[in-house]
Formats: structure tokens, C-alpha cells, sequence
């Protein structure tokens, strides 16, 4: 059973994960856009506004068509799953 101490070490650890990811995918979208795809699988499904694409070449060729963006982190939020 996990101690309090080694679940507030696990949190941190996650917490870390989300902000390193958050920032290096907003960072290819911003500065690196052509290289977005490699953030999604083969079979990844995006819903953008409401409209569906499918696949990580489409996804990839819909953020690249839109027009630049420089994304400012604030706040970071997530929810560790059990499993």
C-alpha cells in the first residue's frame, strides 16, 4: 500500500509530465507546426469545433492549414486514472 508521502511523490511526478507535455506540444504548435503529427497515433480522432477528423495525417494537415498562434500556459489541471 502506498504511503502519503509516495502518493505526493507520484502527484508531483504526473503534475511534472502534464506541464512538460503541455509545453513542448503547444511549443511545435506555435514555433514547429509541420511537426505536429508526430503527437498523434496513426488512429487518433480530434474533434475541433465540432467537426471530426480521423487519422494523424489529416489531423496534422487541419492544425497546419490554420493560422499561427503563440499559446501562453497560465494553469495546468489533470486527474491521475487508476489502473
Amino acid at each position: 500500500m502506498a504511503t502519503n508521502t509516495d502518493q505526493q511523490k507520484k502527484s508531483r511526478e504526473d503534475a511534472d509530465a502534464v506541464e512538460n507535455f503541455s509545453k513542448r506540444y503547444y511549443d511545435i504548435l506555435d514555433t514547429r507546426r509541420h511537426n505536429v503529427d508526430k503527437f498523434y497515433q496513426a488512429q487518433a480522432k480530434l474533434i475541433w469545433n465540432g467537426i471530426e477528423i480521423n487519422g494523424q495525417t489529416e489531423i496534422a494537415k487541419h492544425l497546419v492549414a490554420l493560422p499561427p498562434t503563440k499559446h501562453h500556459i497560465y494553469a495546468l489541471d489533470f486527474f491521475p486514472m487508476k489502473g
